[in-house]
């Protein structure tokens, strides 16, 4: 090989080795560092983290706009700023207060995720080491107010946040979930419009649903505002469903036919006695019904609140709080 050609050789040897050196070091000392500081803590109640502590200081020579944005999928989210400082002079450090303003942006449990942060006039990302969600006091049921929103692009409908839907509809029927507040109290909204044409389906019906952990007792507001109409031939349902994947039960909330009807092996339906169009507090015994019909207790059901009807017609009902006991 000539002298040339080792020269050549050995300069881009150099120049390769000085690129790498510069990289480490701009690595371990960044212009801005980034530190997530404090618990991750869902203060909601919904599975998922909407807040976070981040710790700023800028080893630059020049002030900084910070922009926060949090990755934990294949795409970064950005986070409005709640507190700190608009500006970050150099030299300096501070606190900022940051949130998720809708809730897709939300860091699920188990997640892994970084926060990412640059200067609104600069495309260089810092970022912070990478943690990840554990949330290991989860409440049974989640968003059990029914106060976080999320649409549901399956369905094209909005939906609570970490419940979901299954919708039973002929092409003449209309399906609606609604958010709204009853009464001064905050409401999941089911309506279902049964057209008058025949239907393809034997129900016009829509869940709204989440899988939980098998629990004894379950209590929930309800807000009905249709009666119930036959025992063990069901015409319509306002209420709950508890279903295992082998058995359902029927928790009906109606001013009429109260009582316990058995419609198969597998199925039974309890009315519950409750006034129309005002708000009432029902419990739901789950391990009392399970043992009556001596069914194995699961790991886990879907809890689904229901609003149906197998006749034409509109139906509406409201639900809110619900709680374990």
């Amino acid at each position: 090989m000539s002298s040339e050609r080792v020269v050549i050789l050995l300069t881009i040897i150099l120049c390769v080795s000085i690129a790498i050196v510069s990289a480490i070091y701009l690595q371990e000392k960044p212009e801005v560092t980034v530190e997530v500081v404090g618990d991750l803590k869902d203060d909601e109640g919904i599975g998922a983290i909407t807040k976070l502590t981040v710790k700023l200081t800028n080893f630059g020579s020049k002030q900084i706009k910070p922009v926060f944005s949090v990755l934990w999928c294949e795409y970064p989210y950005y986070w409005k700023i709640e507190s700190g400082p608009q500006y970050l002079a150099e030299g300096r450090s501070a606190t900022y207060q940051i949130s998720a303003d809708i809730l897709e942006k939300a860091i699920p449990n188990r997640k892994t995720f970084i926060v990412r942060v640059n200067d609104e006039h600069r495309d260089v990302f810092y970022v912070s080491k990478p943690l990840t969600v554990y949330l290991t006091t989860l409440p049974i049921i989640l968003n059990a107010k029914f106060q976080y929103w999320v649409r549901d692009y399956t369905w094209n409908l909005f939906k609570p946040f970490q419940w979901e839907l299954t919708p039973m509809a002929g092409p003449e029927d209309t399906l609606l979930v609604l958010n709204e507040s009853v009464s001064g109290q905050r409401a999941l909204g089911i309506a279902v419009n049964r057209g008058g044409q025949p239907s393809r389906t034997d129900w016009t019906i829509l869940h709204v649903k989440q899988r939980i952990n098998f629990t004894d007792v379950v209590g929930i507001w309800v807000y009905p505002t249709f009666s119930y109409e036959e025992g063990t031939d069901p015409k319509n349902v306002y209420g709950v469903e508890i279903n295992d994947g082998g058995h359902i039960l029927w928790y009906i909330f109606s001013d009429k036919n109260e009582g316990i009807y058995d419609v198969s092996d597998y199925h039974r339906v309890i009315v519950v006695s409750t006034k129309l169009n005002i708000w009432s507090y029902r419990q739901i015994d789950l391990q009392q019904q399970y043992r009556a019909l001596n069914w194995e207790t699961p790991r886990t059901v879907w809890f689904m609140c229901i609003v149906g009807t197998r006749i034409t017609g509109n139906y509406h009902g409201y639900f809110g709080n619900v709680t374990t006991i």
